[in-house]
C-alpha cells in the first residue's frame, strides 16, 4: 500500500511529466507544422522550375499535348496538387485531369506577376479549389531567357492535414508512454523517498513505547542526515534512561543503608533495648549521621538540577585562585595530618596573574571534591599534592593523588551523573556519583575546562583551568 507522503509524490512526479509532455508535444507539432509546409512548398517551387524546363518544347511547337497533359497528370498525382500551364495571355495551354474550368478563377494579379518574372508561394484559402491549399506559380523561360509563359501548382492542405493529424497521433502515443513511464518511476522515487521517512515514523514509535535501542539506516542525502541524527538521538535518550535506572538502583541502594540503621536504632531506643546512656548517645550520633547523610544526597541532588540553568546558577565575581587554594589548604591540612598523609601545595609567588571572573564558592566546591575524593584513595604515608600555575590566557589547577586510579577505559565516564568507577567500593561511602558531574557543570559553565590523567594503580590528576581576567577598576 503506497503512503499519503508517496502518493503525494507520485502524484506529483505524474503532473510534471504530463505537463512538460504536453508543453513539448505542442512544440514539437508546431514545429514540424511549419516544416511540412515549407518543405511542400519548396518541392512545389521545385517542380515548377522543372515542370517550366519541361514543357519549353510544348511552346517551341516541339512537344504534343497529349504529353504535355500526361507529364503533368504523373507531376500532380506525384505531388498531389493541380497543375496549369498558361501562355503570355493567360490562355490555358494544359491541366490536370479534373481541374476543369476553375482554372478560369486564377487571380490577375497572380498572372501579371508570375508573367513578369517574379515566383509566387501563398498558403490559405485558394478560390480555384475552394479550399485550404497553397498555392505556387513560377515563370517558363527560354534557353535565352524570355518569359513564355507560367506553371500554376496548387496543392490542399487536407493532404498536409493527414501527415499533421498522424504526427498528432504519433505525440498522444509517446506521451502515453511518457505518462507510464513517469508512473513507474514516480512509484519508485516516491517509495525511495517515502521508505525512510516510514522507518523513522516507525522507530520513532518504538521508542515512544521505551526501545532505546531501534536504529534507521542512515545515507549521505538530506533524509541519511536526518536518520543519522535520529541515531544519535537515539543514543543519548539510551543513556539518559540508562542512568535514570541506574539512579533508581543506586538511590535505592544509597537509602536502603542509612534508612535501615535509622530505623532499627530508632526502633532500639524506643523498645528500651538501649539502658546504658553512653549507647543510647553513640545510637543517636549514628542516627544523625545518617540524616546527614541522607540530606547530603539530596542536596547533590538538587544542586545538580540547580546547575542545568548553566551559567545564570552562578554568581560570577572576580578573585584569586591562589587565596582560594590556600585558603583551603589550609582547612584540609588537619584531615591530611589525621590519616598520615603529606598535603604539599605548589603556588606561583604573586597572585598577579591568577586572578579569574567566576562563582568563588562554587570553584572552592570543586576544589573540595578534588581534595576529598584524593584523601579518600591515597594510603597512608603517600602525598597530595596541589599546583597552581598561570598559563597563556588561563589559570590552572592541578590535585594529584596516590590512590589506585581509574581505568582509561571509564576515565571518560567518571563526568557522566550517578555514574561510580567502583560501586563496591563506594557503597556506604556517601554520595550518588554526582560529584564529578556537579564538579564538571561548575567548571564549563564558568568558561573553563575539566580533565583528568591517570592510569589504573599509579594515582589519579583531577585538573582545570578557568580564563584568566585583569582585576576590577579601582572606584572613584
Amino acid at each position: 500500500m503506497i503512503s499519503k507522503i508517496g502518493l503525494k509524490l507520485t502524484a506529483s512526479y505524474i503532473l510534471v511529466i504530463v505537463v512538460a509532455t504536453l508543453i513539448l508535444g505542442l512544440l514539437f507539432a508546431g514545429t514540424a507544422r511549419r516544416f511540412l509546409f515549407e518543405e511542400k512548398q519548396r518541392e512545389l517551387v521545385h517542380k515548377g522550375e522543372q515542370l517550366g524546363q519541361t514543357v519549353i518544347d510544348f511552346f517551341n511547337g516541339e512537344m504534343p499535348i497529349s504529353t504535355v497533359e500526361k507529364i503533368l497528370e504523373v507531376t500532380g498525382q506525384h505531388l498531389e496538387a493541380k497543375i496549369m500551364v498558361l501562355d503570355p495571355m493567360g490562355r490555358r495551354l494544359a491541366v490536370t485531369p479534373g481541374l476543369g474550368r476553375r482554372g478560369a478563377q486564377l487571380s490577375r494579379a497572380d498572372f501579371a506577376r508570375v508573367i513578369s518574372g517574379e515566383t509566387i508561394v501563398r498558403r490559405g484559402y485558394d478560390p480555384i479549389l475552394e479550399l485550404d491549399a497553397i498555392f505556387v506559380g513560377t515563370p517558363v523561360h527560354t534557353k535565352h531567357g524570355q518569359i513564355t509563359g507560367a506553371v500554376f501548382l496548387i496543392a490542399p492542405l487536407t493532404v498536409m492535414g493527414g501527415l499533421i493529424s498522424g504526427l498528432w497521433r504519433l505525440g498522444a502515443f509517446a506521451a502515453l508512454i511518457g505518462v507510464a513511464f513517469a508512473l513507474l518511476l514516480a512509484l519508485y522515487l516516491s517509495r525511495t523517498i517515502s521508505a525512510p521517512i516510514l522507518k523513522l515514523k516507525a522507530a520513532a514509535a518504538a521508542m515512544a513505547q521505551g526501545n532505546f535501542k531501534v536504529r534507521v539506516p542512515s545515507g549521505s542525502d538530506e533524509i541519511g542526515a536526518l536518520a543519522t541524527a535520529f541515531n544519535l538521538m537515539a543514543a543519548e535518550l539510551g543513556k539518559v534512561e540508562k542512568l535514570r535506572k541506574q539512579l533508581s538502583a543506586d538511590l535505592a541502594h544509597e537509602l536502603r543503608a542509612p534508612l535501615t540503621i535509622i530505623q532499627g536504632q530508632t526502633e532500639a531506643l524506643l523498645d528500651g533495648v538501649i539502658e546504658e546512656e553512653a549507647e543510647k548517645e553513640k545510637f543517636l550520633r549514628d542516627i544523625l549521621g545518617e540524616t546527614v547523610r541522607l540530606s547530603e544526597m539530596v542536596r547533590a541532588l538538587l544542586e545538580i538540577a540547580h546547575l542545568d540553568r548553566g551559567a545564570k546558577a552562578l554568581n560570577k565575581q572576580v578573585f584569586s585562585l591562589k587565596t582560594l587554594i590556600v585558603t583551603l589548604a589550609g582547612k584540609y591540612q588537619a584531615i591530611a595530618q589525621e590519616k598520615n598523609i603529606n598535603l604539599t601545595t605548589i603556588l606561583p609567588p604573586t597572585d598577579d596573574l591568577l586572578l579569574v571572573e567566576a562563582d568563588e564558592a562554587r570553584i572552592g566546591q570543586v576544589v573540595r571534591n578534588f581534595l576529598d575524593n584524593a584523601l579518600r584513595y591515597t594510603p597512608p604515608g603517600k602525598e597530595v599534592l596541589i599546583r597552581l600555575q598561570a598559563q597563556d590566557t588561563s589559570v590552572q589547577i592541578e590535585i594529584t593523588d596516590h590512590g589506585p586510579g581509574i581505568p582509561a577505559a571509564e576515565q571518560p565516564l567518571i563526568w557522566e551523573r550517578f555514574y561510580k568507577v567502583n560501586k563496591a567500593r563506594t557503597a556506604g561511602e556517601g554520595g550518588v556519583g554526582l560529584g564529578l558531574a556537579i564538579a564538571k557543570e561548575i567548571i564549563q559553565a564558568s568558561g573553563g575546562q575539566i580533565w583528568v590523567k591517570s592510569a589504573e594503580g599509579k594515582g589519579a590528576t583531577f585538573g582545570f583551568s578557568l580564563p584568566r581576567t585583569s582585576p576590577p577598576a579601582p572606584l572613584t
